[in-house]
């Protein structure tokens, strides 16, 4: 699945629709408000894995429009390894842009 808008497709396909849960990016401080459903995540392995919608404004900073960049999300894990996610499904809504992170 490469994209929210096939989840949203494969979801009406089995009669199931969700609404979409965003954590909301401060584009002044960066900090995260996420919804109850996603203060508690995490996997062990594949078979549970999760996905975390995220919105933020497109533009940023010093007139920064992010529309022009290839996103990554730098995480740490819980054995304390880094590594990056290469966002691939961002999109624009008015003057935000929503992704996804699957974890």
């Amino acid at each position: 699945m490469n994209s929210v808008n096939e989840l949203f497709e494969l979801l009406n396909q089995v009669g199931q629709t969700r609404e979409v849960e965003y954590c909301m990016i401060d584009s002044a401080t960066r900090e995260i408000q996420a919804p109850l459903s996603a203060q508690t995540i995490g996997v062990e392995s594949d078979e549970k894995t999760n996905r975390l919608y995220f919105q933020c404004p497109k533009v940023v900073g010093d007139n920064v429009d992010l529309t022009n960049y290839q996103l990554r999300i730098n995480y740490q894990n819980a054995n304390g390894e880094k590594d990056q996610y290469i966002v691939d499904d961002m999109q624009e809504l008015e003057n935000d842009i929503t992704f996804s992170w699957l974890l």
